[in-house]
């Protein structure tokens, strides 16, 4: 087995709700990686990650599949592994996913077309920043502007002309 540096490793989780094409997501990505002869199809359970009866019965995720892929970008020294997490997106299977991004290191979202990115939005969003991932967040904070009617202040000192009214 080829060792790696770690450095070189990176762990993706691919969340989402059911039914948005997670798993045709990361069967596509190994097919185009080069790491599987085919493209496997959920519809006819040949997929990599659902290798389970019941899964391939139900046609839905429901533990966590890791398939990897190896991936040189040009002018790259050495190719990158990516382990990507197929989660399941169904709620029932919330504890599973969750589990699941602990070991992530970054989350990639997938959003149906047709349903938009409001349903999709709130679930995942909420998976990601509960799992103590560094995120960036933008809080505005202003100072209430002092009440314009006053001429002076409580202390007498005066407010500044464009605060007072004409």
């Amino acid at each position: 087995m080829k060792s790696y540096n770690t450095d070189w490793i990176r762990n993706v989780g691919i969340v989402g709700h059911g039914d948005t094409g997670k798993t045709q997501l990361v069967s596509s990505l190994l097919f185009t990686a080069g790491m599987t002869p085919r493209l496997g199809k959920v519809a006819e359970g040949s997929t990599v990650t659902d290798w389970d009866d019941e899964e391939i019965a139900r046609k839905i995720s429901i533990n966590t599949g890791l398939a990897y892929a190896e991936w040189q970008a040009p002018g790259q020294a050495e190719k990158t592994k990516i382990n990507l997490l197929d989660t399941p997106g169904y709620s029932t299977f919330l504890n599973e996913t969750k589990s699941s991004l602990i070991a992530a290191d970054a989350a990639l979202i997938v959003v149906d077309a047709a349903a938009g990115a409001a349903r999709a939005g709130v679930g995942a969003r909420a998976l990601t920043g509960k799992s103590y991932k560094p995120r960036r967040r933008r809080h505005m904070w202003r100072p209430m502007p002092p009440c314009r009617r006053a001429k002076s202040s409580s202390n007498g000192v005066p407010r500044p002309k464009s605060w007072r009214r004409a």
